[in-house]
């Protein structure tokens, strides 16, 4: 089981550990676990898409809108026809 900074695991499992404190509004929190998930997962990891869009609205959450943006506009090239890509950059470049 991965620790609070979401060292270990398989990319699956940091996953879903992100998608349990971003359902609790531990946003902070989720972004390291997509972001750890993401470094172990690799460039052809079929479901990366999912991770950057992920992190991408906990950013959102956060604040942290020019990362969130990053992190939707990779998740399109990445898979152009996942709608939640481009909601998660459209929020994004509706915040200051």
């Amino acid at each position: 089981e991965p620790d609070a900074k979401g060292s270990v695991g398989s990319p699956e499992k940091l996953r879903e550990r992100g998608n349990e404190c971003f359902k609790a509004a531990k946003f902070d929190q989720a972004v390291v676990f997509y972001t750890s998930a993401l470094e172990t997962c690799g460039p052809d990891y079929a479901d990366r898409h999912l991770l950057l869009c992920n992190r991408a609205a906990a950013r959102n959450a956060l604040s942290q809108f020019e990362l969130a943006l990053e992190d939707g506009q990779k998740a399109i090239e990445e898979a152009p026809t996942f709608v939640k890509g481009y909601h998660r950059s459209s929020i994004a470049l509706q915040n200051p």
